[in-house]
C-alpha cells in the first residue's frame, strides 16, 4: 500500500476463478440443456435452450424434435464451455 492506494498487481477489475461454480455450469449444460446458462446468469439465453430442448423431446414423435433436441444440446454444450473457460480464469 504506497500513498494510500492499494496495489493490486491484477487490476482493478480482476476477479478470483470461481472453479466449483466454473464445472457445475458445465455439468449442469450437459445434463439439462439451459440451466447452467441460466445458472451462470444469461437466464434469457438458458431459457431459450431448455425449452427448445423440451419441445424437441415432445416433438421426436414426428422425428424433427431429435434434431432440434440435439441443436439444443450442442449449443448449451459451446456455452458450457465458454463459460466455464471464463470463470475458471482460462479465458484467453
Amino acid at each position: 500500500m504506497e500513498n494510500g492506494m492499494p496495489q493490486n498487481p491484477q487490476g482493478p477489475q480482476y476477479t478470483q476463478p470461481d472453479q466449483s461454480k466454473a464445472l457445475l455450469v458445465l455439468i449442469l449444460n450437459i445434463l439439462i440443456p439451459g440451466v447452467g446458462t441460466i445458472i451462470y446468469g444469461e437466464t434469457q439465453r438458458g431459457v431459450i435452450q431448455l425449452v427448445l430442448y423440451i419441445v424437441g423431446w415432445v416433438l421426436t414423435i414426428i422425428l424433427i424434435g431429435a434434431i432440434i433436441s440435439l441443436g439444443a444440446w450442442i449449443w448449451s454444450l459451446i456455452d458450457g464451455i465458454t463459460y466455464y473457460k471464463i470463470l475458471s480464469g482460462k479465458a484467453q
